[in-house]
């Protein structure tokens, strides 16, 4: 995915020389919105007039959204949301367009959704518009389930602003174009763009200024991550403790009850979300166990909504499943013995869950990017899993995995979760104490292990090691840690690949 973050100006200009410099440049400031930062990709399938949601993959966070979730939504119920069927105004909106237009396979935009929401600190007066902040072209994706990665475009080389009128998005209004000349002007620029009104109404996060040679730097509002500002927005309709936890303890027994009724059967899971969203929406109040009188009824068929589809998603994955292998790894290259660890790890676990890290690793000629370990991914290594191995790609696999084995027991009661490791690792990672304090009830029932193995008994090889090897070009030394479920033929490409090297094979072996 394209990196789209955004430095601060004021804490980029750390001295007066820079400010200087900055002064002298060319700028064009532009307003920055509080809103929801949704990924669309362009997939591969061929253009399908008849049903545009086929080429199309909508995410937030990497977690899908699909138009199925929305049938039983109504457009009285958007005016009253704070919640998931907001989205269903992005499809309604590629509907419109999307049989009209298309763009090459491998397209991303990047799209800010202005709605409303207990997490976003702006009270805007106007919802629903999608503007267009950036796009990239040739990125490598891959779809698990109801989950999406993507990394490795590159920026656009088409105009934005084109595509935006393609498509009817809005791009961002500009506010000032110039020079700022002075440091008294500077100073003057950076307190107006902290505290004035949203073209949306209501007042603004703040701008976002670009340079004449394509540098971004933002300026937001004194108070937009202030905790107390949060707090207060998230207060207006959350309930205190413990009635809040108690609240999603209901929602969460609700959803249980919904999903089973759509276990089981023949259904996708598209098919599934769309008669969850038809059940789910038809609610009366009177029918709900969780109880809040600051939501709207419309907002706790969302949390429902969303409850489900995550219950799905679980429920579909564990199915007549009592113990759950769990291993976190940076994966920087995935290695023999890594499948050790995973086979290690089946022959003890009913499933297992790999996170893997998503983030570049390794210095110089040695490291090894996220593109191109997501294709090994996608080409190699995921073809050749054990059915029962599930991947979540994510930034951060130790604190996913930890809070996979939180949310998952809570609605599994009697399921078991092993964590495997190096014991190196797993000795500091999930020691006595850290059990007690983060997993004290699943360790009073004796539902949590950790299962450390030592590389003595598997393979004798480490990720330095190998990010080594391909800095040195030692290509046999590498192959021949790769994983052995590989032929020799796979595995010289997954170093050619790794390597950045022409491959004498053009695609990936079977």
């Amino acid at each position: 995915m394209l990196d789209i973050s955004i430095p601060s100006l004021e804490k980029t200009l750390k001295n007066e020389t820079l400010i200087r410099e900055f002064c002298m440049k060319h700028i064009v400031v532009t307003e920055k919105f509080d809103g929801t930062k949704l990924t669309l990709i362009r997939n591969k399938l061929p253009r399908d007039n008849e049903d545009y949601s086929r080429n199309w993959i909508v995410s937030y966070k990497g977690n899908r959204i699909f138009a199925e979730e929305f049938v039983g939504v109504t457009d009285d119920m958007i005016q009253n949301s704070i919640g998931v069927c907001q989205y269903s105004r992005v499809f309604d909106h590629l509907r419109k367009v999307a049989t009209n237009i298309d763009c090459d396979p491998g397209t991303e935009f990047f799209i800010e959704f202005i709605q409303n929401k207990p997490t976003l600190t702006r009270d805007y007066c106007t919802f629903g518009d999608l503007y267009l902040i950036a796009a990239s072209t040739g990125v490598r994706y891959v779809e698990l389930g109801m989950r999406v990665v993507s990394v490795d475009g590159i920026p656009a080389s088409f105009s934005l602003e084109k595509v935006a009128r393609w498509f009817g998005f809005k791009r961002p209004p500009v506010l000032w174009e110039g020079k700022v000349q002075t440091i008294l002007n500077y100073k003057q620029m950076c307190k107006s763009f902290s505290d004035f009104t949203s073209v949306l109404g209501g007042q603004a996060e703040g701008v976002v200024i670009i340079t004449e040679k394509g540098e971004l730097y933002k300026i937001v509002a004194a108070d937009q991550y202030d905790k107390a500002v949060r707090k207060a927005k998230k207060m207006r309709y959350a309930l205190a403790e413990p009635a809040e936890t108690d609240y999603w303890k209901h929602m969460k027994a609700q959803a249980i009850s919904v999903v089973k009724g759509h276990i089981g059967t023949d259904m996708s899971t598209e098919q599934s979300l769309a008669e969850i969203s038809k059940e789910v929406y038809e609610f009366e109040d009177e029918w709900f166990s969780a109880t809040n009188s600051k939501k709207h009824i419309v907002v706790k068929k969302d949390d429902l909504m969303l409850t489900c589809k995550m219950e799905l998603e679980m429920t579909n994955e564990l199915i007549n499943v009592d113990s759950v292998g769990v291993i976190p790894m940076a994966g920087r290259p995935v290695h023999s013995g890594h499948w050790c660890l995973i086979e290690k790890a089946l022959q003890c676990s009913d499933v297992v869950y790999l996170f893997v890290s998503l983030k570049d690793r390794g210095e110089g000629s040695g490291r090894i990017s996220s593109g191109n370990m997501l294709k090994i991914w996608k080409e190699l290594l995921l073809p050749a899993l054990d059915k029962r191995v599930i991947v979540r790609f994510c930034d951060s696999p130790v604190l996913d995995a930890n809070r996979f084995v939180r949310s998952t027991s809570l609605s599994n009661e009697h399921m078991k979760f092993t964590f495997f490791g190096d014991h190196t690792d797993t000795v500091t990672r999930w020691n006595d104490s850290f059990l007690e304090k983060t997993f004290s009830d699943l360790v009073e029932q004796r539902r949590i292990d950790v299962f450390g193995v030592s590389r003595e008994d598997t393979v004798q090889v480490s990720g330095t090691e190998m990010r080594k090897w391909l800095e040195e070009r030692e290509r046999d030394k590498f192959v021949m840690h790769l994983p052995q479920v590989l032929t020799y033929t796979q595995r010289a490409y997954y170093y050619d690949v790794l390597s950045d090297r022409p491959s004498e094979l053009m695609t990936c072996p079977m």
